[in-house]
């Protein structure tokens, strides 16, 4: 278990974001109902190539078809490695995504790389769900936030949004189905 209230610098971010992304899922930390309802009608299961994600599918669905898509990986983010100020992993962690949003990438993805690469996981979905019907995406915040953006774009709507922090999910069709 990473601890996200844990004193680092912001030299020392970039190592936590990796630990980070390498832990493995809570076990204690249960998909919802309304989650698994959902899975119940699903035929194939998308993923970020992170642990967690991986992980995650495997707990829904172990029986399920599963696609790592590498692009649906989270955005980057930035590091500020001169800064040797300790904070919580939490606090820099929403310090480097807000200053992300407002322009600083500091040699990592930009917003507008990253709403690129949104793009291209929404032409793959939508090629996936015409060949497997009802699919599922496991990723992570911005990067989901930055594909729902694209799918909203390009006609689908958004049926629900259910749960929150880990297992939220959201549920989305073309307007003409």
């Amino acid at each position: 278990m990473i601890d996200d209230l844990e004193k680092i610098t912001g030299s020392q971010l970039a190592e936590w974001v990796q630990r980070y992304n390498h832990a493995p899922i809570d076990p204690s930390c249960h998909p919802p109902l309304p989650l698994l309802t959902t899975v119940s009608s699903i035929r194939c299961i998308v993923t970020s190539p992170l642990r967690r994600s991986v992980e995650s599918a495997k707990v829904l669905a172990p029986e399920l078809n599963h696609h790592v898509l590498f692009e649906a990986r989270e955005a980057e983010l930035p590091t500020p490695r001169f800064v040797k100020i300790k904070m919580s992993a939490r606090t820099w962690c929403a310090l480097s995504r807000l200053a992300w949003f407002i322009g600083w990438s500091a040699q990592t993805e930009s917003l507008a790389q990253a709403n690129v690469r949104a793009g291209i996981v929404v032409q793959k979905l939508e090629a996936l769900s015409r060949q497997e019907g009802s699919i599922l995406l496991l990723g992570h915040g911005i990067m989901n936030s930055l594909i729902a953006q694209r799918l909203r774009a390009q006609g689908w709507k958004s049926l629900q949004v259910s749960g929150n922090g880990y297992w939220k999910f959201s549920e989305y069709t073309l307007y003409d189905q």
